[in-house]
């Protein structure tokens, strides 16, 4: 039995949105990789930003700044 075209097209149809649907995915995760890790360099050693400890705002700071400044307030 002989295909007609329509076979032809839907076929090539489905694997390129297969393709276009892999590079989205990996584009994604590309993406979203050099985002974590762009956070885990910036705030490696620091504390995450909008963080707070009894309405003291401790963002960006070493947990070493954190204990100065809770001693203070105490």
């Amino acid at each position: 039995m002989k295909r007609g075209h329509f076979y032809f097209f839907a076929k090539h149809t489905i694997l390129s949105l297969c393709v276009a649907f892999l590079l989205c995915a990996l584009t994604a995760g590309i993406v979203f990789g050099a985002l974590y890790y762009a956070a885990k360099v910036t705030y490696k050693d620091r504390v995450l930003p909008y963080t707070y400890v009894n309405s003291l705002n401790v963002s960006g700071k070493t947990p070493g700044q954190v204990e100065e400044l809770l001693t203070k307030a105490t």
